[in-house]
This record gives structure tokens, sequence and C-alpha cells, in this order.
């Protein structure tokens, strides 16, 4: 993992500035471009607030040089057996993890973890809201590919909101719930709670120790991306419900008949 360095909220905001610059650029070019090409004939509609133009063009087919060089990057090599047996000998077993995580109040997780369609509850005094921002990682001997879903439920919020229902006549179950687990430290860890800790595969302990091996390694760098990305959230919300009025910009298509392209090959 890159190492990540802690921007401000001044950071933040001239960031935004840039992507905003960015994406118009962007928009500019691609106008331009469509634009230059040449068309047989245009017709608008009129959409009050904007446009609407359609442009006939005559269908651009790919020249000869362009078609060896695509067969040139298509053509398959094929490997040896023994050297593909190799390879794929050598290649870290790839396997996919999911965890969909309940963060109490930043103090502690709630995780869910599914392996072979049954699902395996463990309590953690992580909070996972810093590993929602990864999409794999790799051990020595395995690829994971992570999937995971965190929300969050804080007691004061949760509370006022039972407060309001009760007042309206609603029944609402809290989420918010202490943990059931004694941690043994502020060292990370986890503990699993199942009726039968026997019955959980030897195979969920694994992942969630590659799992948290992968935390505690990068654990800095996480908690600096978590933090970027909140302040970067913050800034783009901040300029969407600033930033001035723009008109609509004209929507432009070009088009050809499909029996226009097949005459022309």
């Amino acid at each position: 993992m890159a190492a990540a360095f802690a921007i401000s909220e001044l950071e933040a905001s001239q960031r935004v500035a840039t992507e905003v610059v960015e994406k118009a650029r962007r928009e500019a070019t691609s106008k331009a471009k469509i634009e230059s090409i040449p068309a047989h004939g245009e017709w608008e509609t009129d959409l009050d607030d904007r446009k609407i133009v359609l442009r006939r063009v005559a269908p651009r087919l790919i020249e000869s040089e362009e078609v060896a060089d695509l067969k040139k990057v298509s053509q398959t090599r094929t490997l040896p057996q023994a050297q593909f047996d190799a390879w794929f000998a050598a290649a870290p077993e790839f396997v996919m993890l999911s965890v969909s995580a309940t963060v109490y109040d930043g103090a502690y997780s709630k995780l869910r973890v599914r392996h072979e369609n049954v699902e395996y509850t463990a309590w953690t005094n992580v909070d996972f809201r810093f590993l929602g921002g990864i999409s794999g990682f790799e051990t020595d001997e395995r690829s994971y590919s992570y999937f995971n879903f965190v929300d969050r439920v804080e007691k004061k919020k949760d509370t006022e909101m039972s407060l309001r229902a009760a007042d309206l006549g609603y029944d609402y179950e809290l989420r918010w719930k202490p943990s059931p687990v004694a941690f043994s430290s502020s060292t990370p860890e986890y503990v699993m709670v199942s009726e039968d800790l026997e019955a959980v595969p030897q195979e969920v302990y694994r992942r969630l120790d590659d799992l948290f091996a992968h935390y505690l390694a990068h654990k800095d760098e996480l908690k600096v991306r978590y933090h970027n990305n909140r302040l970067m959230n913050a800034a783009r919300k901040h300029y969407q419900k600033n930033r001035p009025l723009e008109p609509p910009q004209d929507i432009i298509i070009n088009f050809y008949p499909l029996s226009e392209r097949k005459a022309a090959r």
C-alpha cells in the first residue's frame, strides 16, 4: 500500500477545485471532438433550458493500418503446458472475502462474514470504517478480493430517534447495542460469537486473521485515507451546495444509420 499523507480542509477544497477544472476541460475536449466531424445535416430540439442537437455524419470505418494493429494485439500466444503449470502453481490463491460491519460510536464493530452461504458473527474493537475503502489485499499465499459494507450507529442519535418515534406513536427498536464481549486490551482483536464455536470453519478464522494482519500492517495509512476521504467528500458537498448556477449545456449527438455503415464496407 502506497504511503498516504493527511490533507487539510484547505487542501481538500483546492483538490476539488482542480477536479472541477479538469472535468470542464474533458467536457470541452469531448465537445470539440464531436463537432469536428463534418455533418451532412443537423436537427435541433428545444428543451426550454437547453437543446438537443442531432448531427448526421458519415460512418467512420477503421483504417486498414488500425485493423492490422488490432489483429497483432489480439493474437494469442499459447504457453507450453509445463510453463503454464509452473506459473499457476506459483500464483497466489485467489480468495473472495465478503464482510458487512456495523460500527457503534466508533468504539467497536459487529462483523458478519459469509462463507459457503453461511453467515458468521464476530465482534471487534476495530472501527471498520477504516477498512471500508479497500478492495483487496495480499498475503504471502493469497490474493484477496475484498467486498465490504459499513454502516455506523451512534447511541445519542439513535436514542433521539427512539424518543421522536415514541412522541409520534411509533414503535422504534434501538439499533445501538453494547458489545456482548469484553475485549482483553486496546490491541486490535476480534471475538467470534456462535452457539457452537466448534462449528465455525477454520477457513473463516483464517480469512479474518489475514484481514486483521493487513489492518495492523497498514493501520496508519488506512486511517489517513479515511480522514482524507471524509474531507474530500465534505469539500465536494460544499462545492455542490455553493457553486454558481451555470446554464445547462446543449446535448450534441453524432449518428448515422446502420445501413450506411454496411454499405460503406
